[in-house]
């Protein structure tokens, strides 16, 4: 990854709450604390402190109208933060494709398709055993 993670950022987009407050702002071009609340499951108090947090990001940004705060999407803010997750997922999914081949490459040599064309302990096993697969103590115990 070459940027930098904003751990605040990611703390904020975090909550369920506030990535549908950022839903309903894209939506309606904007909104105050309580037409939110209006669509949410909690108070206007409550939105304006999820909305202050998405303020402090540089997510939303509020401007005075008569007595209430309206809130708008920062849209060239979101296009950052939306670029920053997109780049830590491909990290991610890079590095899950490099843990996958490992295990692949892993079991690959315990099943004996190491290209070498002999029999795998397996192998040994089910034909020690009539074609049962058994657990080497299992044979141990049989064989005494």
């Amino acid at each position: 990854m070459s940027a930098m993670v904003d751990d605040d950022l990611w703390s904020a987009v975090g909550d369920p709450t506030r990535r549908r407050m950022i839903d309903l702002l894209l939506g309606e071009g904007g909104g105050t604390a309580t037409s939110l609340s209006e669509h949410l499951p909690v108070t206007r108090q409550a939105v304006a402190k999820h909305l202050a947090v998405l303020d402090r990001v540089g997510l939303v940004h509020a401007s005075t109208r008569g007595r209430e705060r309206h809130y708008r999407v920062d849209e060239d803010q979101l296009a950052r933060a939306v670029a920053q997750f997109t780049e830590v997922g491909n990290a991610w999914d890079a590095r899950m494709q490099r843990i996958k081949r490992i295990a692949e490459r892993i079991q690959r040599g315990r099943d004996g398709l190491d290209g070498k064309g002999g029999k795998s302990d397996t192998d040994s096993r089910r034909a020690d055993t009539g074609g049962r697969l058994e657990e080497p103590e299992q044979q141990d115990r049989q064989e005494q």
